[in-house]
């Protein structure tokens, strides 16, 4: 009975001493980090942590890209969200905890001096609070600093639309820090396939995309040259989109148009009723088509030449009809006048001389053979005996 006493009070002391030793400890640490911050003489945050030694600060950084929106061609731009990951190394950190030290108050976050770095093409970012800030930093004890956070961007990204929308469009999103050239800070991939990360469930509405490409560079400004590590998001437009959406639709609206070659040739209202029909259709569609592009660019695109070529054979089969009905009634004219002419001139016995006069007998006898019909059947009576 006394052995269980003495296991059952142990067992108690060592779940409530030692888990409150260890948090005491944690709390001595971070009490340790927040008294070297708040001393000027240890620390200061405006000064580079490789200043005294007058070379480049390494900044390692890695990203994950949690989601992305389709490549708006009317915006020129698209949006991306992240989780971007920094690590640099601070000697003057360094704190005698055998564990990393985590920091989520940013207060304390504050006082650490980091690389100040940015997106330059991005119009809009902005950091994540809910439910909670979307950021920790862990100091090691070697004074190594590893800074995450969750961002939401809106890049600016140029697209060629020339060959839209059979194109595929490359967008950079460059980083680099605005306080510090590349004298003092050197930006840096992780040295891994890993440097970007892509969650495997995106998709994109009209875009797939093909590959991320990291890369560093040195920009030069006025102000002097800066490191900066670029991210190029190559893309390819989805093409079904476009056939389900744009490239069908059209194509049925001409294909109904033919439908007017088949009817009859006097049935002008209907033939003109229908290609008025179809064009318009076809001019709705070509304005859906043009929503999602720029509306004042003058380049011309392959949906344009698609769009001006299927314009092109509507107005084809409605200048053939124009054309068609005008020489069909020009026909009538003819026939009707030749008629008339004939009864004025030979429809009489008593004028048959002036017909023959005129040349109308012979015209009429050759006449009479094809287009008998078209004459009374005395009429051509007469004309025969005329001429015998």
């Amino acid at each position: 009975m006394l052995l269980k006493i003495i296991i059952r009070f142990v067992l108690c002391f060592n779940f409530i001493y030692i888990p409150n030793k260890c948090f005491a400890k944690k709390r001595l640490e971070l009490k340790e980090l927040e008294s070297k911050l708040n001393d000027a003489e240890k620390y200061n945050k405006n000064l580079y942590p490789n200043e005294d030694l007058e070379i480049p600060t390494n900044i390692v950084i890695q990203m994950y890209i949690e989601g992305m929106s389709s490549f708006r061609a009317a915006t020129m731009d698209f949006q991306v969200d992240i989780y971007f990951q920094q690590l640099w190394v601070d000697k003057r950190l360094k704190h005698s905890g055998s564990k990393r030290i985590l920091i989520k108050d940013k207060h304390t976050f504050a006082m650490i001096w980091t690389p100040g770095l940015y997106f330059a093409n991005a119009k809009e970012a902005a950091f994540h609070d809910v439910t909670d800030p979307n950021f920790l930093v862990w100091i090691y004890p070697n004074g190594t600093v590893f800074y995450d956070t969750r961002i939401s961007l809106n890049v600016i990204c140029m697209q060629n639309l020339s060959r839209y929308p059979h194109d595929t469009q490359s967008c950079k999103l460059r980083i680099l820090s605005y306080a510090y050239d590349n004298n003092q800070l050197v930006i840096e991939w992780k040295d891994d396939s890993k440097a970007i990360d892509v969650n495997k469930d995106i998709r994109m509405i009209d875009m797939t995309l093909r590959t991320i490409r990291p890369s560093i560079t040195n920009d030069s400004y006025a102000s002097g040259v800066w490191s900066c590590a670029r991210a190029e998001f190559i893309v390819d437009r989805e093409l079904m989109h476009h056939l389900l959406q744009t490239y069908l639709p059209t194509s049925l609206i001409v294909v109904i148009s033919w439908f007017s070659f088949w009817l009859d040739i006097d049935s002008v209202q209907a033939k003109v009723s229908l290609n008025i029909t179809t064009l318009l259709a076809l001019v709705t569609q070509n304005q859906a088509a043009r929503m999602s592009l720029p509306h004042d660019s003058a380049d011309v695109k392959a949906i344009d030449i698609w769009m001006g070529a299927l314009m092109t054979f509507l107005f084809s089969g409605m200048i053939e009809f124009t054309l068609v009905n005008y020489y069909n009634r020009r026909t009538k004219r003819k026939r009707e006048k030749s008629k008339n002419d004939y009864d004025a001139c030979c429809g009489n016995s008593n004028v048959i001389s002036n017909c023959r006069h005129n040349g109308l007998s012979k015209k009429y006898e050759d006449d009479i053979s094809s287009k008998s019909s078209l004459f009374p059947r005395s009429h051509n009576c007469i004309l025969r005996r005329d001429i015998e």
